[in-house]
């Protein structure tokens, strides 16, 4: 409303073209005679309106802008109001609240007034209880240690009682075990009689079981010494036979060939073809080559060595022969013949164990070293 008598009561704004257009009648009426003139007035007309449809738009802006503004207002008005309502509202609201938290409160005191006087009832209740639950606990712990008492000094007989009856058990304990010792210590004593006379027993049968073994032991032993010494004479016979047979051999063939027929005359092949008889090359009986024999190397050593027996050297032999199997070790050479008296260098001894031991075993015969050693 007040928008609107703003806008009616308001001068109108004066329009600017009302000037020029009176300018406009007054000079066609003075002069009409140039078109310059006209032209100057089209213009001036031209301004005029154009300034007149600004001041039209720009009036319509505001009646525009007044209306809303009349309707911001219109809204603003109902706005307070409705806020205004709930405001009253919402106070009445409020009263009643404050009302029923004061009646609320009010009930609440009343109520604690209730409690505090039941409290105090079950104080003074709950104190009489408690004077006469002391006063029951007390003649409980009375009767209690009456019975407590009666109790430890039953206890006690018992005690005493169990205490007697263990000594005298200890006692047929202690002397039962005593008799158990005593018959143990008899039957360990008859035992380890029995036992040393079963060791005796059996000592002197192993030892007439060694006994007997050791004379079947020897006796095999001196058979196989006796054997071992016919076999070697046997080779010794052989040996002698063969070499005559080879000296008879060399007579006949030099007795052949000095005894020609005559008109046959042999061929020369040399100087001395003529001169001496053909003989013969012998074997090596022993089955080695042919290298330095003992017997030699008895002669390098001079007069002052005194050959051994052969019973010395089946002894000798024996000593190295540990196991008594008939053969030495191949190391065991140069102590041999070290203990025959016969001192050889190493390459001595090492030239008679290739003789010996052509087959490489490690190993030599009482046989082989015995043919060796005569050879």
């Amino acid at each position: 409303m007040l928008g609107q008598k703003s806008a009616v009561n308001s001068p109108r704004p004066k329009l600017k073209g009302s000037r020029s257009t009176q300018s406009v009648g007054g000079a066609s009426t003075v002069s009409m005679s140039t078109e310059s003139g006209m032209l100057l007035r089209l213009i001036d007309a031209q301004r005029a309106r154009k300034i007149a449809e600004e001041d039209k738009k720009r009036l319509n802006n505001r009646v525009k802008q007044l209306l809303k503004e009349e309707e911001k207002a219109k809204k603003r008005i109902s706005e307070t109001k409705k806020r205004a309502e709930e405001i009253l509202s919402l106070k009445k609201r409020n009263e009643i609240r404050v009302q029923e938290k004061e009646a609320q409160r009010q009930e609440m005191e009343d109520h604690i007034v209730v409690l505090n006087k039941n409290k105090t009832k079950l104080k003074a209740s709950h104190a009489k209880r408690k004077e006469k639950a002391q006063q029951d606990l007390v003649r409980v712990k009375k009767q209690l240690s009456q019975e407590t008492r009666e109790e430890s000094m039953q206890h006690e007989r018992a005690l005493h009682q169990q205490r007697k009856l263990a000594q005298r058990r200890a006692l047929e304990t202690r002397e039962s075990i005593r008799k158990s010792k005593s018959e143990a210590a008899a039957k360990l004593a008859k035992a380890k009689v029995k036992h040393m006379s079963n060791v005796k027993e059996d000592y002197m049968s192993r030892l007439d079981n060694e006994l007997s073994h050791l004379r079947d032991t020897e006796q095999e032993l001196n058979d196989m010494t006796m054997l071992e010494m016919e076999l070697i004479q046997r080779l010794q016979e052989k040996q002698r036979e063969q070499e005559t047979a080879y000296t008879k051999l060399e007579q006949v063939l030099g007795i052949a060939q000095g005894g020609q027929g005559p008109g046959k005359s042999p061929k020369k092949k040399g100087p001395s073809a003529s001169s001496s008889p053909m003989r013969l090359k012998r074997p090596n009986t022993t089955g080695t080559p042919p290298q330095t024999t003992p017997q030699q190397q008895q002669q390098q050593q001079g007069s002052g060595y005194e050959e051994p027996t052969d019973d010395e050297i089946s002894a000798k032999f024996g000593l190295l022969d540990k196991a008594g199997t008939g053969f030495i070790s191949t190391a065991d050479l140069g102590k041999l013949l070290v203990s025959l008296g016969l001192n050889l260098n190493e390459n001595q001894v090492d030239q008679a164990r290739g003789q010996l031991d052509q087959g490489q075993t490690g190993q030599i015969s009482f046989g082989e070293f015995f043919l060796w050693w005569k050879g």
